[in-house]
């Protein structure tokens, strides 16, 4: 059998639906190109992860693997993208890391923002079919050292404390409005949880704190930021708390930031995680975090 040159992965749901709309006018557009593709549509929230290392899995054993994939979608669609390859050659180390190729539909497309591809949808299906190089862009992982799994990220890993996430159909100033109202509840609840850090021959234990944020930060050719946000006075907490909201630049004696290579993270306690803004749910951390190059098509 003749291995089909694209694997479509496409969310529909992305930007609130908007994608469903703009996937009308791809397709016509990858028609009038006269590509051969195998199209994987997204039902649910984790599905493309699931569905796309099954089909790798099940194309990899019929020898039949797709030389690209290409993304219909946004952050959150690369994420489960590039983590259900990775799921597949878990089972099978010999598949590649196909090169992945982006048509943004999604709300804030951070990545390909940071990464400086192209976000007009038209120009970045141009681009993709006539790309002949692979571009290598820096993610990050975290690998569960008990468990002996990773987890890939294209913007950025959080334990704790969430960064606010903006709401499509709301104005800045409603947005910020919630911004300054959501400190109360904020206030109260904060919870705060002991931390060690190694990293670059260092250990810096951390008795408070009640955040840490790992951001793939592509302005760092082969390092990853790591910021803590430590637990001090109720003032100190809630002006290092308004910085943060409001994407200004943070400082004080409770917010440390590190360049990290690699690094091992521990947390004895059970706290909530987030991986590009998805939760991954309550547990201890026992982790190594890093990064890897990937292939991109633009």
């Amino acid at each position: 059998m003749q291995p089909k040159k694209y694997l479509v992965v496409l969310n529909e749901k992305a930007n609130s639906g908007n994608s469903r709309q703009d996937w009308i006018n791809i397709k016509n557009e990858l028609e009038k190109l006269h590509l051969s593709y195998t199209l994987l549509n997204s039902k649910y929230h984790g599905h493309i992860k699931i569905v796309l290392s099954q089909n790798l899995i099940d194309l990899f054993e019929q020898h039949n693997l797709p030389k690209h994939i290409i993304v219909v979608g946004g952050d959150g669609t690369i994420n489960e993208t590039i983590n259900g390859i990775k799921i597949a050659q878990k089972k099978y180390p010999a598949i590649p890391d196909i090169p992945v190729g982006i048509i943004p539909t999604g709300y804030k497309n951070e990545f390909i923002t940071s990464a400086q591809m192209e976000i007009n949808k038209d120009n970045a299906i141009k681009k993709i079919v006539n790309c002949k190089d692979n571009h290598f862009v820096k993610i990050g992982y975290i690998r569960d050292t008990k468990k002996d799994y990773n987890n890939f990220f294209i913007n950025k890993a959080q334990i704790g404390l969430q960064d606010y996430t903006y709401k499509i159909n709301r104005s800045r100033f409603i947005n910020n409005l919630i911004k300054i109202i959501s400190l109360v509840p904020t206030m109260y609840n904060l919870t705060s949880f002991p931390l060690v850090l190694i990293s670059n021959n260092r250990t810096h234990n951390f008795l408070k704190i009640f955040s840490i944020k790992i951001t793939n930060d592509l302005n760092l050719e082969n390092n990853l930021k790591v910021e803590i946000f430590e637990r001090k006075s109720f003032i100190r907490n809630i002006f290092l708390i308004l910085l943060w909201l409001f994407n200004l630049k943070i400082r004080g004696k409770n917010y440390h930031s590190y360049k990290v290579f690699s690094a091992k993270i521990q947390i004895p306690s059970l706290e909530y995680g987030y991986v590009d803004n998805e939760k991954i749910g309550t547990k201890f951390y026992d982790i190594n975090i890093g990064n890897v190059k990937y292939p991109f098509i633009y």
